[in-house]
């Protein structure tokens, strides 16, 4: 008779589902000391927080973002995700900074762009994703802030505020009501102050005896400005 029990293993000894193990070797160095507990309850995070960026790519992805939504989506994101943003943008011929969606045109084929006036040659591959020399730096300007930690220890140190190249900002509030961020010549404007000054009849007249000076012929000396290279490369595009 068949017996249906029969194993095909030695000792009936079958394998076992391997136990979960972490390498600690490859984990940052603030979570190498974390209890096992921990750190699942962190890979659980880990995976919410890439959900969380990835929902933020592809909303970043889309034309429409106001300065307000990007500066709060920011501590979210890390550079790669960035990356990936100006990419995409790119292949559906919009420009990359997130919050311009002026179409791309005339993008250069060639890979390298000659400045005459430096003689440099600069490797356009990355300036071809945007509209302009001004998004390219409002754009470098907003990565060199982000942070490189992992996402899910962010709640772990202190998140800095990021700013934009016009100077807005988030700015905390210790109240519940949300305002808008500030500009800074705002907060420059709002410190000044007009000082009315009076005189009386006799010192009106002397004021206007006085001989005004002229200034207008006073020669002025033109001070150098300095140009950024995204504007060699802009003018270098131009020329191609």
């Amino acid at each position: 008779m068949w017996n249906e029990n029969v194993s095909v293993f030695p000792n009936a000894k079958a394998p076992k589902p391997p136990a979960t193990k972490i390498n600690r070797a490859n984990l940052p160095r603030r979570a190498k000391n974390f209890s096992k507990d921990q750190l699942l309850s962190a890979m659980r995070k880990k995976k919410e927080c890439n959900a969380k960026a990835q929902h933020i790519v592809e909303t970043l992805i889309e034309p429409g973002r106001t300065e307000e939504q990007f500066l709060v989506m920011l501590p979210d994101i890390n550079v790669c995700h960035m990356e990936d943003i100006i990419q995409e943008r790119a292949i559906v011929k919009l420009c990359g900074y997130p919050l311009c969606d002026n179409e791309l045109k005339n993008i250069p084929k060639q890979q390298y762009a000659i400045s005459v006036t430096r003689n440099k040659v600069y490797d356009i591959t990355e300036r071809k994703n945007f509209c302009s020399g001004e998004c390219f730096k409002s754009s470098n300007y907003v990565k060199q802030q982000m942070l490189t930690s992992p996402l899910w220890l962010r709640d772990q140190e202190d998140i800095p505020t990021f700013r934009l190249l016009n100077g807005r900002q988030i700015v905390k509030q210790t109240d519940t009501d949300v305002k808008e961020p500030l500009e800074l010549a705002q907060t420059l404007l709002s410190n000044l102050k007009i000082v009315e000054r009076t005189y009386n009849e006799q010192e009106t007249a002397e004021k206007l005896k006085e001989n005004p000076k002229i200034e207008d012929d006073v020669p002025t000396v033109e001070v150098p400005t300095k140009r950024f290279d995204a504007e060699e490369e802009q003018s270098a595009i131009e020329r191609a």
